[in-house]
């Protein structure tokens, strides 16, 4: 991946406030060291089929955040929850797109990697620290909706009294 100068009707916008930094790369550029490789990216091969990737990616956008929206929006209005989700995309878009840019100037895919190379070994255990609490945090929100629902739906199934 490689950036493209910005143009505009033609010309560059030299004198454009944050042009230069825009320019200017996130990671050092100290070149390979000597009699080493150049760094490619690293390709896994995948062992899962079409219908379960489409499953973990829905999974993964949806998450167990969506059911909690219409609480959300419930406490907060519409006018304020739309400007709030605006927001929060244009944040998310905005990570995604420096998160991609810094892996395709530093040829490498994987988070740690990436937070070791920007940050050194203390970025690297960071990162890897914050996908930990993610995934506890999901984890424990899912068991919270079923620790809530599974009584109801298991007393449906036997013909029971909700109470």
């Amino acid at each position: 991946m490689e950036l493209q100068d910005p143009k505009m009707n033609g010309a560059l916008p030299s004198d454009a406030v944050g042009y230069r930094q825009e320019r200017e790369g996130f990671l050092p550029s100290r070149g390979p060291a000597p009699g080493s490789k150049p760094v490619q990216f690293m390709d896994f091969e995948g062992k899962t089929s079409f219908g379960m990737s489409v499953f973990n990616l829905s999974n993964a956008i949806m998450g167990s955040g969506i059911l909690g929206l219409a609480y959300a929006m419930a406490h907060t209005g519409v006018i304020f929850f739309l400007a709030l989700l605006l927001c929060i995309a244009l944040l998310s878009s905005y990570s995604i797109h420096l998160l991609l840019t810094c892996a395709g100037i530093a040829g490498i895919r994987a988070y740690e990697q990436l937070g070791q190379r920007a940050f050194g070994p203390a970025g690297k255990v960071v990162v890897a620290t914050v996908i930990c609490l993610h995934n506890v945090g999901a984890m424990s929100s899912y068991l919270f909706i079923i620790k809530s629902e599974l009584p109801l739906v298991i007393g449906t199934f036997l013909y029971m009294d909700p109470e």
